[in-house]
C-alpha cells in the first residue's frame, strides 16, 4: 500500500500547518503505467524554480506587470499549478484572487504560466508531477 497527503482544498487547512499520520490518505497500490498520471502534493524532492528561491523571486519581480497608476488595489494572489515531469507548467488557475481586481488575478496568472522549467519533484528516484501552490503578492508603493 502506499500512502499521499491528502490534495489541499482551500480552507481545509493552513498552508503551512503540519500534516501527520492521521492525515494521510491509504491508497490502494497501483501499477507504475498509472502512476505516471498521478499528481502529487507533497514528493520527496520538490519542485524547484532554477536557481532556487532567490532566482524565483528575482524572476517574479522583473516580469510582473503592475502599472500602479492605473490600479489602486494591493493584496495577494493564490495561484495553483502544477510541475509537470519535464518540469514545464501546466493547469495553472486563480486559489484565492483579490476581489475586484481581475486584471491583477490574470497578471499573476500570466506570469506563473510563463515562468521557465522547473527541476521536477521525485518519489522513491522517479520523476513525478507534483501540485504547487504560490502567493504573488501587489503592493502599492507610496
Amino acid at each position: 500500500k502506499k500512502y499521499r497527503f491528502p490534495r489541499h482544498e482551500p480552507g481545509h487547512r493552513e498552508f503551512d500547518e503540519p500534516v501527520d499520520g492521521d492525515d494521510l490518505i491509504q491508497t490502494e497500490a497501483v501499477s507504475p503505467g498509472e502512476e505516471e498520471d498521478a499528481v502529487f502534493t507533497f514528493a520527496e524532492v520538490m519542485p524547484e524554480f532554477p536557481g532556487g528561491d532567490t532566482a524565483f523571486k528575482n524572476y517574479l519581480l522583473k516580469n510582473i506587470r503592475y502599472a500602479q497608476e492605473r490600479h489602486t488595489k494591493e493584496g495577494s494572489v493564490y495561484v495553483s499549478f502544477i510541475v509537470e515531469t519535464d518540469g514545464s507548467i501546466t493547469a495553472v488557475k486563480v486559489l484565492k484572487g483579490i476581489p475586484g481586481a481581475s486584471p491583477l488575478n490574470n497578471e499573476a496568472v500570466r506570469v506563473i504560466s510563463a515562468m521557465p522549467r522547473w527541476n521536477p519533484g521525485r518519489t522513491n528516484g522517479q520523476v513525478v508531477r507534483v501540485s504547487m501552490v504560490q502567493q504573488v503578492r501587489f503592493v502599492l508603493q507610496y
